[in-house]
Parts: C-alpha cells; sequence; structure tokens
C-alpha cells in the first residue's frame, strides 16, 4: 500500500502518493515532517523565540544530522540523472541556507502556516523546497 499524506486529517487532493518500494523517499519526508512538527509543538505551547531555540536545539539538530545523511545514502544509490539525484544534489547544494533556521532563532522554519498544519500540502516557501523537491522525486519515481 503506497504511503498517502502524513495527518489523517489532511483531506486536500494536493496529497501525494509514494510508491512502496521508494523507501528512502518515505523516509526523507518522515523525517522532514518530524522537523516541522517542533515548531508546530512551540507554537502550540505558545514558547517564546529563545524557548523554541531551546527546543530547536534539543530535537532539531538530531533530525537536520539524520536527513542530511538519508539524502547522502539516496543520492549514492539513486541513478545520476534521476529525480532523486537531482532533488539530492539540489537539497545539498543550499544545505547550509536549509539548516541556518538553528543558528537563527527568529528564522521561521517556514513561511507557510498551512504546511506546518498539513505537511502533505503546498510548497510555497523557500524553506520547504527540501520537503518539497524529495516528494515530487518520490512522485515521478
Amino acid at each position: 500500500m503506497p504511503a498517502v499524506g502524513h495527518t489523517p486529517e489532511d483531506t486536500s487532493s494536493k496529497r501525494w502518493k509514494a510508491h512502496p518500494d521508494d523507501r528512502a523517499g518515505i523516509a526523507l519526508v518522515a523525517s522532514i515532517d518530524e522537523l516541522f512538527a517542533i515548531d508546530v509543538q512551540a507554537r502550540e505551547q505558545n514558547l517564546t523565540v529563545i524557548e523554541r531555540d531551546q527546543l530547536r536545539q534539543q530535537k532539531a539538530r538530531t533530525i537536520l544530522e539524520s536527513i542530511k545523511s538519508q539524502i547522502e545514502t539516496a543520492k549514492g544509490l539513486a541513478l545520476p540523472k534521476s529525480a532523486l539525484a537531482k532533488a539530492c544534489n539540489y537539497t545539498l547544494t543550499f544545505w547550509n541556507r536549509l539548516s541556518r533556521f538553528l543558528n537563527h532563532p527568529i528564522l521561521e522554519l517556514s513561511t507557510n502556516r498551512r504546511r506546518e498544519r498539513h505537511p502533505a500540502g503546498y510548497c510555497s516557501s523557500a524553506r520547504e523546497v527540501t520537503a518539497c523537491s524529495i516528494k515530487a522525486a518520490t512522485l515521478s519515481g
């Protein structure tokens, strides 16, 4: 059975479906969702910027390291001209920008609140490029 969406309440017609054999893409998207969940948790708990930074430092750094490792592994296993390899290359090229939120607590992980509520939603901000790239690669096989 293919993976579909990420939240039970997601009724969006923009839901994505991954091929069940694409374990690398599915795992990456799940890890990215964990990362977004940290900021959702901070918002739901009305944390200050400093408290949110502490939460990020406690949880996000290890998730981010895992995401980077998964991307490097997926890149090594993918055909060089495949959509997944291209998404991995793109993401690794901009890795410093994508992980900047850890060093600058005032930065939002996402500028799209809908994306945070519905992780399978639209990809409209630069900070969501990783999730969207991996999802697009997962969809195109």
